[in-house]
C-alpha cells in the first residue's frame, strides 16, 4: 500500500491495496456496530452493504463471523491469538 503524505497532515492511499483498505474499514465498522450496538451512520448502512456485496445472510453477529472467516481465507486478515 502506498501512502502519500500531504503538508497539511492529510494523506492519500494509492496503489493496488486500496480495495483491501476498504475491506478492512468495512470489517472494523461492523465490529464496532456489533460491540456497541450503535450504527455507523443513519444514511449509510454498512451492514446491508456487506451482506449484499459478499452475499451473506444473518444478523450482525453472524455476518461478522462469516466476514472474518472469508477475509482469513483470502489472506486479508490473519488468525488472531
Amino acid at each position: 500500500m502506498t501512502i502519500q503524505l500531504h503538508g497539511n497532515g492529510g494523506y492519500t492511499l494509492t496503489g493496488k491495496h486500496i480495495g483491501i483498505y476498504r475491506q478492512l474499514c468495512q470489517l472494523n465498522v461492523l465490529r464496532l456496530e456489533v460491540k456497541t450496538g450503535l450504527k455507523y451512520s443513519n444514511r449509510f448502512n454498512v451492514f446491508a452493504q456487506i451482506k449484499k456485496e459478499y452475499n451473506l445472510t444473518g444478523n450482525r453477529k453472524t455476518v461478522l463471523t462469516k466476514l472474518e472467516k472469508l477475509f482469513r481465507e483470502k489472506g486479508i486478515i490473519k488468525n488472531e491469538i
